[in-house]
């Protein structure tokens, strides 16, 4: 391998302390007695200054944040099944079911999100979603993240994807991404 930068220069690359990829000496700056690359250093100074580290939420603690999560989401869509099976609505009941349960989950996780970053299943086991940057986030945030959610969800194989996300390096998931979140431990 050579430097991505002076190819020519094949021997004694370090990784970045952040991204991993091999630079020569002259290729990277050391923030702390860390080695990063230009690309990185930014990040790692703008982390810095933010303040002490945030643990991220493991993955156990995400898994049973939605397994609680799911279970109130499941009572609502029993309630919902005894009004449409009172209501008498028998031929559009499947389809009332179906988007009321979509409209649901969109509408728990938005409206949770957006007061305080935490969903029941959340605040039960002390993470919390906050910006990419680990501040607070705001209510377009929380909405897009339960959208994006919700419709990765829906797609075959994209919901998938999203879940295994939460074993890569910054646990973050892909409607993460999209909404520039990540989900941290409380104390």
């Amino acid at each position: 391998m050579a430097c991505p930068n002076h190819p020519e220069r094949g021997s004694e690359l370090v990784g970045c302390s952040r991204c991993g990829i091999g630079y020569c000496s002259d290729c990277l700056v050391m923030v702390q007695g860390r080695p990063y690359c230009a690309g990185c250093k930014d990040a790692q100074l703008r982390d810095l200054a933010a303040g002490p580290a945030v643990e991220l939420a493991r993955p156990g603690s995400r898994f049973v944040a939605q397994l609680v999560d799911t279970f109130v989401i499941m009572t609502g869509v029993v309630v919902l099944t005894i009004v449409v099976s009172v209501a008498g609505a028998r031929e559009a009941g499947g389809l009332i079911l179906i988007l009321g349960v979509m409209v649901g989950v969109v509408a728990y996780e938005g409206l949770m999100l957006s007061r305080g970053g935490q969903t029941l299943g959340k605040m039960a086991t002390r993470i919390r979603v906050v910006s990419a940057d680990g501040s607070p986030i705001g209510a377009g945030q929380a909405w897009g993240r339960a959208v994006s959610r919700a419709v990765l969800g829906y797609i075959p194989g994209a919901g998938l994807v999203d879940v295994l996300m939460v074993f890569s390096q910054g646990r973050r998931t892909l409607h993460d991404h999209i909404a520039s979140t990540r989900v941290v431990q409380t104390r």
